[in-house]
């Protein structure tokens, strides 16, 4: 199951980096929720507005580090980096993390994601 849910974290984020909305979306419960950094999204539809959401000049780029697994929650520590579109300049980037829960069929429930990484660790039960 482990193995399973890295899987579909990394492919959430293969999606998101692709701006892939029809790939992003089957990866989605009907239903989900996503708690991003910069602001909640219920549902998969709101969930392919965040996808597009920031994508003019500059261009987000999710770079997935390590991954932890606790009680079926998937979290991943990223890399989030913003380059310039025309010319793939690194502009910014930010050590963030995202917490994942998934339905049964295996599609994502809920991502929450973390400005702090520490932060995500204590959610899951592995920081102190």
């Amino acid at each position: 199951m482990a193995d399973a849910n890295r899987d579909r974290a990394r492919a959430f984020f293969s999606a998101f980096n692709e701006a892939d909305r029809e790939r992003f979306t089957a990866l989605l419960a009907e239903d989900v929720e996503l708690e991003t950094l910069t602001g909640p999204f219920a549902g998969r539809e709101a969930a392919a507005g965040w996808l597009k959401q920031g994508r003019g000049k500059v261009v987000p780029h999710a770079v997935c580090d390590r991954f932890f697994e606790r009680d079926g929650r998937e979290l991943v520590l990223i890399r989030l980096q913003f380059r310039r579109r025309d010319n793939r300049e690194l502009l910014q980037e930010a050590d963030i993390a995202a917490v994942f829960e998934f339905a049964e069929d295996g599609l994502v429930k809920r991502c929450e994601m973390y400005q702090d990484p520490a932060e995500a660790l204590k959610a899951i039960g592995l920081g102190g």
